[in-house]
């Protein structure tokens, strides 16, 4: 299997539906903060077009509304933080902490997608302070509540956003 695709299907298996979103490819050299902006406008576009088909109200809060505002709320993580973050948003409903997969199973692809983006990978994040301590966030989109990791080497990135009042 190819490293992108590999990265792929690990990304697709810590997405779960309307709660956490991936975003994955090559680097190209775009911003991280890029592609976090990108992956928060493709989800709200999706939740618009859901809210529309529903007749559910569209409700937003504030938050960044261009990359270079994501970039600046966005912070640097070691890789084994960025893991242990992938993991608990891929498992467990931000608000709710309803389970939403497996966590050891999450564990699994959070710990070889940073295999795949190696030990030289930037690693940045939301989160304010240590990830098991609680601590707050700076929204990276327009949600009441959201939370991204993501991850970059030269050749790849990849992004995990989760969201609390979906």
């Amino acid at each position: 299997m190819e490293t992108q695709d590999e990265l792929a299907m690990l990304l697709d298996s810590l997405a779960v539906g309307r709660h956490v979103c991936a975003g994955y490819g090559p680097a190209a050299n775009v911003p991280i903060a890029d592609r976090v902006f990108a992956l928060a406008e493709q989800a709200e576009q999706a939740e618009q077009a859901e809210q529309a088909h529903n007749d559910w109200p569209v409700e937003h809060g504030t938050g960044p509304i261009s990359a270079p505002e994501v970039a600046a709320v966005l912070d640097r993580v070691n890789r084994w933080e960025a893991i242990e973050m992938m993991a608990d948003m891929a498992a467990v409903d931000l608000v709710r902490s309803a389970r939403l997969q497996d966590r050891d199973g999450a564990h699994r692809a959070a710990v070889r997608v940073a295999e795949i983006l190696g030990e030289e990978a930037d690693w940045v994040t939301n989160r304010e302070g240590f990830w098991a301590s609680g601590g707050q966030w700076s929204p990276v989109t327009r949600h009441g509540i959201d939370v991204v990791v993501a991850g970059a080497n030269d050749e790849f990135f990849a992004v995990l956003l989760a969201f609390g009042d979906n």
